[in-house]
This record gives structure tokens, sequence and C-alpha cells, in this order.
């Protein structure tokens, strides 16, 4: 019998592990911070509560969106193959900083930007490495508004970069360029 005979999930995002109840990351978090003498407790319990279980929600709605997004995408590109990812070294690395700024963002947008970037990252569209770290900061440093201006201001036609991407030159008889 063949491993593709029997589907047990209906999509890739489906087969991402639940979290484990014992995290080493986690448990090293509350041993360091239950050491601190009369608030360690305190803080420990707190972060039990309120902050682990938001933490391993946002990572696992991220890294489903993520899977949902590199599925559709696999059924789109004639040639992308899923499991060729794993032998991508920018797109894990690129996948490790944009999960970790997914992480910390509650805004869906900024989670938009990370996951197209990623897919471009996949696809082999955006090969500069470069680029693709300065988008990454750029979205974690800047608002969703600063996001869509650098975008426009990157995209418009009056203003030619040379191959450094610096402006050469601006449109000054207009007010907008």
């Amino acid at each position: 019998m063949s491993a593709e005979s029997i589907k047990l999930f209906a999509t890739r995002s489906e087969q991402y592990p639940e979290p484990r109840a014992e995290d080493v990351v986690h448990g090293t978090i509350r041993a360091g911070l239950a050491a601190i003498p009369l608030v360690g407790g305190s803080v420990t319990e707190l972060m039990s509560i309120v902050l682990t279980p938001a933490v391993a929600r946002r990572r696992d709605e991220w890294l489903k969106e993520l899977a949902d997004a590199l599925e559709k995408l696999e059924k789109k590109v004639e040639g992308f193959k899923f499991e060729n990812l794993a032998e991508n070294e920018a797109f894990i690395s690129a996948t490790i900083q944009a999960t970790r700024i997914a992480i910390g963002t509650h805004q869906k947008e900024k989670r938009e930007y990370l996951r197209n970037a990623l897919l471009n990252i996949a696809t082999g569209k955006n090969s500069d490495e470069i680029k693709q770290q300065i988008f990454l900061n750029a979205v974690e440093a800047f608002s969703t508004v600063h996001v869509k201006a650098l975008n426009l201001i990157w995209r418009t036609p009056a203003i030619s970069w040379d191959k450094n991407n610096i402006p050469l030159h601006s449109c000054p008889r207009q007010k907008f360029c």
C-alpha cells in the first residue's frame, strides 16, 4: 500500500502538528523566570496564562496560512513542488524571519505582506536575498501605511533607479511623483 493512497488530512496545513505540552523553550523560560526572587513566580504564571497561548495560537495560524498558500501555489505554478522548499536555504531563512515577525504582530495585512514575500521567494521571482531581507525588516519596522507608501515610491515610473536601486532623478514638474 503506497503512502499516497491514504490521505489522513485534506490539506498540508492540517498536517501541521499541534504544539506539545512540554515545549523545551517554554520550560527553559519558565524555569529562568521562576528563579527571580519574589516576582519570578508571578511573572511565570502571567506568561503561562496570557502570553504562551497567544504566541502558540499566532504561530499555528501563521503556519497554517502559509501552508495553505503554498499548496495553492503548487496547484497554480507548473514545476513548483512544495517538497523542494526543504532544500531552498533562502526560503528557509526568510520563513524563519517572517515567522518571527508574523508571531509578533496582530495585523492581518502585515501577515499578508510576509506571506506574499515568501511565495515570491518560493517561486524564485525574487532571487535578491538582500532585497528580501530589507523588505521583511521593513514590514516589521514600519506600519502598513508606510509599506504602502514605499511600494508606491518603488513602483513609480517617474523615478528611474540605477542598478543599486538609488533614484537617479525625480520629477520636478509634478508635485507628487
